[in-house]
């Protein structure tokens, strides 16, 4: 996912419709998605190899830049879909719009087969990190694939679900939704306190099979 920022000042509204008029300013650029996750642990010193699709754009020229600059390298799977794009349109620190880019395709069998060979050439790893944003990139057989990777190799696979898939993720080390996420996912409503709390988080664990959950609480921290 590339991330556009368009900022500037806003003095007037525009005379063919009741909206504001930005001034632009500045335009900057950054990786979203799993190459926000990489970027921020490659800034850990951490090294990080990164799979992902983007296409055959500007935007996925763009990503790929950004990252290696970052000292991410990985596999960048070029698909005949765009490249999902958010832009922000701000004005001072006041978010006015959010445009998106995307066009939402499953990964065919020739990128599953191209994932799974880059697993194969990478040597020592502590773990994979699978990021779910519902754009088609994180299939079942993808997820399948990993579960089976990450058990052989025994390594750690955490997951940052997507609502609507969480019932896909069985068997992964951890999941990591938050709380909105977990009581969605579960078809429960949402939990108000301590005890009802750790109660969703025995029944995911019974549910999916996960050996670690940990449930991301907002300004309260988090539930592990």
């Amino acid at each position: 996912i590339l991330d556009r920022y368009l900022s500037g000042t806003v003095s007037r509204i525009s005379p063919e419709a009741p909206v504001p008029v930005l001034m632009a300013e500045t335009e900057s650029l950054k990786p979203g998605g799993a190459g926000n996750v990489s970027v921020n642990l490659a800034s850990l010193g951490c090294s990080v190899s990164v799979a992902g699709r983007i296409g055959r754009d500007e935007e996925g020229t763009q990503i790929e830049r950004i990252l290696r600059e970052q000292g991410v390298e990985g596999l960048f799977l070029h698909d005949e879909v765009p490249t999902t794009t958010k832009t922000r349109v701000l004005a001072g620190s006041q978010q006015l719009v959010r445009i998106d880019r995307e066009v939402v395709a499953p990964l065919s069998q020739a990128g599953l087969k191209a994932v799974f060979g880059f697993l194969q050439t990478q040597g020592h790893l502590d773990a994979v990190l699978l990021s779910d944003y519902g754009k088609g990139m994180v299939t079942p057989s993808l997820i399948r694939l990993l579960t089976g990777f990450a058990r052989r190799r025994r390594i750690l696979l955490t997951v940052d679900p997507k609502v609507e898939h969480f019932t896909r993720y069985r068997g992964v080390t951890c999941l990591t939704p938050n709380l909105m996420e977990a009581g969605f996912g579960m078809h429960r409503p949402l939990p108000k306190d301590r005890r009802q709390i750790v109660l969703l988080g025995n029944a995911i664990l019974r549910k999916l099979a996960c050996r670690f959950l940990v449930i991301t609480l907002g300004k309260d921290g988090m539930a592990v």
